[in-house]
């Protein structure tokens, strides 16, 4: 699927993430319990620091130029919001656990989960932006980004 250069930042926020998603997938049983507490304190900063201004980008930029579209009943708009609050609250979960055992099982819950969102955003809910917003709706979410991300993928590899 070809993204449009207006949502590349979004794209390039999931890479990050997928990417110690896979890494959990693949290798967590396999750590320690000292990698294991170094990962949770990894999704909490991550959270902090990246999804959360992730989550309110798409919620404060992307969600009411759709809704000049589709009415706020739509199914796209309440699943990804349920989505985000469903990833709070694993969390809060994580947070709150201190037994390595459950942390793991956390971490690998979290994991599966954002995969799941992260796919359904590229797959079903950008394809839907793409075509559902004319140019010049996708012209002011690029720009709204760019103020918002700062020169954050400056670098000529994430050029879109």
């Amino acid at each position: 699927m070809r993204r449009d250069h207006r949502l590349h930042f979004l794209s390039w926020d999931h890479r990050k993430t997928l990417y110690e998603c896979f890494v959990l997938s693949k290798y967590l049983e396999n750590f320690n319990d000292e990698e294991v507490l170094f990962k949770k304190a990894f999704f909490l900063n991550l959270y902090d620091s990246e999804l959360i201004p992730h989550f309110r980008a798409e919620e404060e930029i992307l969600l009411p130029l759709m809704l000049n579209h589709l009415d706020s009943e739509n199914t796209l708009i309440t699943k990804l919001l349920v989505q985000h609050v469903t990833i709070h609250h694993f969390i809060q979960k994580l947070k709150n656990e201190n037994s390595v055992h459950n942390i793991r099982l956390v971490l690998k819950e979290l994991s599966k989960f954002l995969t799941e969102h992260i796919r359904f955003e590229e797959r079903i809910l950008f394809e839907t932006i793409q075509n559902l917003l004319n140019d010049d709706e996708l012209n002011q979410i690029d720009y709204e980004l760019k103020m918002r991300y700062e020169g954050k993928y400056d670098s000529p590899s994430c050029s879109t």
